[in-house]
């Protein structure tokens, strides 16, 4: 399986992290009856092959507790397919709470205020140190998060903290303080040796950087997706309601990421991923290790930073 490999939640980051994305799926994996052709607009569902339709795809995604939208941080098409489930699936006033890897779980507050409406987007965007955490375009966001202010619909931040992050990659997990190790997932699951594997080619592949040694590197990296689980896992407990969570690609491998690490702490979750992919993408390399639902979705060029 060809591996993707993204900067840890910023363009501004220094050191990498693994993934699945759209191109990494191994052919032994696709249905024969996958679509020989596609089309814009079309949903494919994986575990049949058959062709849906948008309105189809909510129905069924509003069946299960917890939705994954994983994106290319950069590609406007993805983001306009988000925006679309999580209208679809409010629709009637349901309540959709909105989970997104773009915040950390400690910036809660601060969401909180922005969708009650007690700060304005500016101070909002400058408490959450948007650009320096996350730094890719507001404007990419700003509409999932407008739909959830005007609705004042939960928004969760999901991530552990940027700068806690890098330092269990420099340093290892050990090097945290207990105030610091309290503010990332409590368990980490570092022998499930799979995992371990597809982690450990990405180190290989890319260098260190300023990375301690592997351990500290794969520690780095359960720290963002067990953080990610642990807070969707504590919600779920909080709310009836179905989580959209807005997430990387990377992310929603059901063997390995967020998906998998949710389930292990709330067992009896039912979810669903959902992956847009370019029209010219290869539909023989759709199936169900790229995602349950695939949306096949227009060109777009990608956003350049200055």
């Amino acid at each position: 399986m060809r591996m993707n490999y993204q900067f840890y939640g910023s363009r501004h980051k220094k050191f990498v992290l693994a993934g699945c994305p759209a191109a990494g799926v191994s052919p032994s994996s696709q249905r024969p009856d996958t679509p020989s052709a596609l089309h814009t607009g079309e949903v494919i569902e994986t575990a049949t092959g058959r062709v849906i339709g948008m309105d189809q795809l909510a129905a069924k995604l509003s069946e299960v507790s917890v939705v994954y939208v994983g994106e290319t941080h950069t590609r406007g098409e993805d983001h306009k397919v988000q925006l679309e489930i999580l209208r679809k699936l409010s629709h009637g006033g349901r309540c959709v709470q909105l989970a997104m890897e773009m915040f950390p779980a400690n910036a809660q507050r601060v969401l909180d205020r922005y969708i009650e409406g007690g700060i304005s987007e500016r101070d909002f965007l400058r408490e959450v140190k948007w650009n320096e955490v996350w730094g890719f375009p507001y404007s990419l966001y700003k509409d999932l998060i407008d739909w959830q202010k005007q609705r004042r619909m939960p928004v969760i931040g999901l991530n552990a903290p940027h700068p806690l992050v890098r330092k269990i990659a420099r340093h290892g997990l050990g090097s945290l303080t207990p105030d610091e190790r309290s503010q990332v997932a409590r368990v980490f699951h570092l022998d499930d040796v799979a995992n371990r594997q597809r982690i450990e080619k990405a180190f290989m592949a890319h260098g260190r950087y300023q990375i301690k040694d592997f351990e500290s590197f794969f520690e780095a990296q359960l720290a963002w997706e067990e953080t990610m689980a642990q807070t969707l896992a504590r919600r779920l407990g909080q709310k009836e309601s179905i989580i959209l969570v807005v997430l990387g690609k990377g992310h929603i491998n059901k063997r390995y990421a967020v998906p998998h690490l949710t389930l292990i702490r709330r067992p009896n979750t039912t979810c669903s991923t959902v992956v847009t992919v370019p029209i010219d993408y290869p539909a023989s390399a759709i199936g169900p290790n790229l995602a349950d639902y695939v949306v096949i979705a227009g060109q777009s060029e990608p956003i350049h930073h200055p």
